[in-house]
């Protein structure tokens, strides 16, 4: 049941028939992890809580440049300035200690926002969403993994190749930004159990040209992860 003030603080959200009351106390019964510490990262973890996720998991080995220059004790930066964003938000912040059990890590939450990495595999096996994203020099994607449901693609079902983060442009903070928003919009359809979400889709945004495409994955029969179905 939401209180006075969270039905004022999330009116915006509340009125929206794809939220509602019901929606709302689901974001804030989520649990999310954020992989990382960059823009796109930070971008992710500022909507996120404004949206009212309940729980935010931050893995990253030194808190996001943002976050640190806000507040001077950097193991406490992330959750205080999250937290004072938007107080029905608890932030718990993992250690790179901690992805050495990625398995028993992302058995903690809902889903996990991310860039490529071997988190992606540990998502396939606890069942959880795994939204991929990453910007390299002037392109960003975004990729939304199931695979362990028997008609989506995992990671490793990407025939086409990605580029890698390289040396940032002019464009790649601009670029993280809008992908952080994007990735941040799928957490929470996910959530939601809105059905328009781009999972099994690749989208891809070249800037500066602002050149958008999307392509289906379909999933790949010899997959050497998901190509058979899990127990």
């Amino acid at each position: 049941m939401l209180s006075d003030s969270q039905i004022e603080r999330y009116s915006r959200q509340i009125i929206l028939p794809q939220v509602g009351g019901k929606g709302q106390e689901k974001l804030l019964r989520a649990r999310v992890l954020v992989n990382g510490s960059g823009p796109l990262q930070t971008a992710a973890l500022f909507y996120l809580a404004a949206a009212g996720v309940g729980t935010l998991g931050v893995l990253a080995n030194t808190p996001p440049s943002v976050f640190s220059a806000l507040v001077a004790d950097q193991e406490e930066a992330t959750s205080r300035v999250l937290t004072r964003l938007n107080p029905d938000c608890t932030v718990v912040v993992h250690t790179g200690a901690d992805a050495i059990r990625p398995a028993h890590l992302v058995q903690q939450y809902d889903l996990v926002l991310s860039a490529p990495d071997p988190l992606h595999d540990a998502c396939y096996a606890a069942r959880r969403p795994f939204i991929c994203a990453q910007v390299a020099s002037s392109e960003a994607w975004l990729f939304v993994c199931r695979g362990y449901e028997p008609d989506q693609p995992c990671l490793h079902c990407l025939s086409v190749q990605l580029g890698q983060s390289g040396e940032s442009t002019a464009f790649t903070e601009v670029a993280a930004l809008f992908l952080g928003t994007l990735q941040t919009t799928e957490a929470l359809k996910s959530i939601l159990g809105l059905h328009q979400t781009s999972r099994g889709k690749l989208l891809r945004c070249q800037f500066p040209a602002l050149h958008f495409s999307a392509s289906l994955v379909k999933k790949d029969p010899g997959c050497s992860l998901c190509g058979q179905p899990l127990p």
